[in-house]
């Protein structure tokens, strides 16, 4: 199969007889997810994770998450688009969550990240982290 913009390579050499899937993004409450036990390699991949606010907010207005490790993807809290990431090309390095979208403690929240191209998780789950922060990280 060919592209628009010609053949479709891997490595220098064309590639033949592959087929692509679409991935809707707008709805991803069906993506099957597996608990991670060791370091995985599989990139595309989806990774979640679930997390509270702390119980002395009882309410946040927005915050920003910062991706460091992750290299290129989109992630979602409860379902919601943050938008895409890809920190080495910018200019932003972090992505605004608007606070209406986190729910208070102790309900759980739920962060979905889809990687494209590798995890930090790749060599070692300490690494496989997010954080969130109170200021945007631009440039």
């Amino acid at each position: 199969r060919s592209s628009d913009l010609g053949n479709v390579t891997y490595e220098m050499k064309t590639m033949t007889d592959w087929q692509m899937w679409p991935i809707p993004m707008d709805n991803i409450s069906g993506v099957p997810f597996k608990n991670l036990s060791a370091p995985t390699y599989d990139a595309p991949a989806f990774f979640r994770s679930t997390f509270q606010l702390p119980a002395s907010l009882s309410s946040i207005d927005y915050t920003y998450l910062k991706l460091d490790g992750w290299n290129k993807g989109q992630a979602f809290v409860n379902g919601f688009n943050l938008g895409r990431y890809w920190p080495v090309k910018g200019p932003q390095v972090t992505l605004y969550v608007p606070g209406i979208h986190l729910l208070p403690s102790p309900q759980q929240n739920e962060l979905v990240v889809f990687e494209l191209i590798e995890s930090p998780c790749r060599s070692d789950l300490t690494q496989c982290k997010v954080a969130f922060v109170d200021q945007p990280i631009i440039g």
